[in-house]
């Protein structure tokens, strides 16, 4: 099992004022679930941390920590890491020299702490290293300001940033539960601790081992989880709205070439989006198309009967670890409602059953784990009707969009000219 750090409890303050007790060097995760707080404490035991903290906007995250006796008798302290999420919500990185001489890597993103965004380094070069590292994945952050950060950090964060200790179970009894199970435990054992007073109990050498295997195979599945939700993407639930204005800006015809058929497939942060034209009258040329080509768009040819228009078009996009998943009781309740309700605008509608997405190759699944699944999901329909699709899914990776140019004698509610097939994928948590 991963060896949990331990915490560093520092008073901050700025000058000669009274100093705020704040936690540094927390080892974070992202929670899948709808109880995060009982998750997370949970999680906590397992690891065998002695304090652990919860937050994150929208997403759940916790961090988990051991503390040395001495930082135990500590009260009233705060994650530092939640403090500087929830001072800066629009996320942003930072290194602190802490009052101990050591130096802080900071990180967040959305209201979430990162999970390379609270660690603890010897020297300020390998603070900056890992700083190179964490920006290599993440160029989008955003550098603070050291001085700044310090101040909000010494002001604190309100009380969702507490340090939370983990209970035994055993304190979490009642007492009168309590003195009954001891008493029930000394009437049982008395007798049989009288007799083998003399004779020492065996070991059982195989259990420590089994535990310990147990609980490397769940971090290293929980580890894996953690990497995906960073790694994997959700659109916006205004993505359908957002792609079905970028193709109202493509041309039914020009200079004397036809719209037959478009298509635009997802890619990182964007769309790669191609019209396709067909000579509807012999004036047509390619010459003629060339000049009334849309400003930024490209064009090719092939070579005298077909031309291709393709531009890009920017996608909002988060990460899951970014979102609140549902359930896979909520997509079967919930968004398999908000599809039926919507399929007498459109030709077909279907919802695949739940798979495991693909992420951890390799490592087989603990028993009780948490996993991700995702399901397919495609509608065939008019190009209007995607407007309906606005809002409607939040857990949404949206992978290709086809509209094909099919002339009909009259057009109707689940049937039209601009005939779209929208595909892509829902995400869901167990």
């Amino acid at each position: 099992m991963q060896r949990l750090p331990d915490l560093s409890i520092l008073d901050c303050a700025i000058g000669a004022g009274p100093g705020r007790p704040l936690a540094f060097g927390l080892h974070w995760m992202a929670l899948i679930g709808s109880n995060a707080p009982a998750l997370a404490k949970a999680r906590a035991r397992q690891l065998r941390a002695t304090h652990y903290a919860l937050g994150g906007a929208p997403a759940a995250v916790a961090g988990f920590g051991r503390a040395r006796a001495r930082a135990r008798q500590r009260q009233a302290a705060q994650a530092a890491a939640l403090v500087f999420a929830q001072c800066h919500p629009r996320g942003g990185h930072c290194i602190l020299r802490l009052p101990d001489g050591r130096y802080w890597l900071a990180a967040a993103r959305d209201g979430t702490v990162l999970s390379a965004g609270d660690r603890l380094y010897a020297s300020q070069a390998a603070a900056e290293s890992a700083r190179a590292q964490l920006l290599s994945q993440r160029p989008d952050l955003a550098a603070l300001d050291p001085a700044e950060v310090w101040t909000r950090l010494c002001a604190g964060g309100d009380a969702a940033c507490r340090l939370i200790p983990v209970p035994s179970r055993w304190s979490e009894l009642p007492w009168t539960v309590r003195v009954f199970l001891l008493c029930l435990a000394a009437s049982a054992l008395g007798p049989w601790l009288w007799h083998s007073w003399n004779r020492p109990a065996p070991e059982d050498a195989g259990t420590p081992a089994a535990d310990a295997s147990a609980g490397d195979a769940r971090q290293a599945w929980d580890d894996a989880l953690s990497q995906a939700m960073r790694r994997l993407r959700a659109h916006d639930g205004s993505e359908p709205g957002r792609l079905i204005a970028g193709l109202a800006g493509v041309p039914l015809s020009l200079e004397g070439w036809a719209l037959r058929r478009a298509h635009c497939d997802a890619m990182d942060a964007q769309w790669r989006c191609s019209a396709f034209y067909a000579r509807a009258y012999p004036f047509a040329t390619n010459q003629g198309l060339a000049a009334r080509r849309p400003s930024g768009w490209n064009l090719s040819f092939n070579p005298l009967e077909e031309a291709v228009l393709s531009w890009r078009l920017a996608a909002g996009e988060r990460p899951l670890s970014a979102i609140a998943l549902p359930s896979g009781h909520e997509v079967d309740i919930r968004v398999a409602s908000v599809l039926q309700t919507l399929a007498p605008a459109f030709s077909s509608v279907s919802l695949g059953q739940p798979a495991r997405a693909a992420f951890a190759e390799g490592i087989a699944r603990p028993a009780g784990a948490p996993e991700l699944r995702a399901r397919t999901v495609s509608l065939h329909g008019p190009l209007r009707s995607l407007v309906l699709l606005s809002g409607a899914f939040s857990s949404a990776r949206w992978s290709r969009l086809v509209l094909n140019i099919q002339p009909q004698a009259r057009a109707g509610l689940a049937s039209s000219m601009l005939a779209a097939e929208l595909q892509g994928v829902l995400y869901e948590h167990d």
